[in-house]
């Protein structure tokens, strides 16, 4: 079965500004976030982060990311299913639980203390498919034998957050009873993945919604006619 989540990793930036820019743009002005959700960062920590500005600051003042070719920060972006998100948050959660769980097992497994702000887009055009933009330093602040450990988002860390995702949605989405039944079919029955399983759903759903709707405009031109025969 496919892992519930889906995880890009942006080019990693090498400019301070760039990251700048991107750390605005999550925030600020992209185009799946409501003005009221605007500026609504969170961190390791911090729930609300009104001004990342410090975060900037990090990256450019870090002593291990002056030079001009060291990665200052990574761009990743967490994306779920509005399903399995909406069962996720009637645990009491949302995006910031799950994406802290997972970054800190980044953590224990690689020793290091991620340096990181996030934003949540899960309106507008996000609606079906919510998710999380997450942009770490790239330096760890934990002092290693050899100095400040350079963070790397490699296929094997990747493949390694899906099943941390996959472990924490196991944990606590509490689906509804109809939602499990289709996980159930999905996997069981249909034999294939999540994703082509729920797009022939989603076609389904639509042939059978304009099925209804080409129904209902033939019963209004019917009673039209009669109206015009009277």
């Amino acid at each position: 079965m496919s892992s519930r989540v889906f995880i890009k990793n942006r080019i990693p930036t090498k400019n301070v500004s760039t990251t700048k820019r991107g750390v605005y743009y999550i925030g600020v002005d992209s185009k799946d976030i409501s003005k009221e959700n605007q500026k609504q960062w969170f961190g390791p920590e911090e729930d609300l982060i009104k001004d990342p500005k410090r975060f900037v600051d990090r990256v450019k003042n870090h002593r291990a990311l002056k030079h001009s070719k060291s990665v200052k920060s990574h761009h990743m972006i967490f994306s779920l299913r509005k399903m399995d998100y909406d069962a996720y948050k009637r645990s009491g959660k949302d995006y910031k639980d799950i994406i802290r769980a997972v970054l800190n097992d980044y953590e224990k497994k690689h020793s290091v203390k991620l340096d990181w702000v996030a934003h949540i887009h899960d309106t507008n055009m996000a609606e079906n498919h919510p998710h999380c933009h997450v942009i770490i330093k790239g330096v760890s602040d934990t002092l290693g034998d050899r100095g400040h450990k350079r963070i790397y988002m490699t296929k094997q860390d990747i493949d390694s957050m899906k099943k941390d995702f996959d472990l924490e949605l196991d944990r606590h989405a509490q689906y509804k009873f109809m939602e499990r039944e289709d996980i159930q079919t999905l996997s069981k029955d249909l034999g294939k993945s999540f994703e082509s399983a729920l797009q022939n759903l989603a076609f389904e759903a639509e042939k059978k919604k304009r099925e209804g709707e080409l129904e209902r405009s033939k019963k209004v031109r019917k009673n039209k006619e009669r109206g015009r025969s009277r």
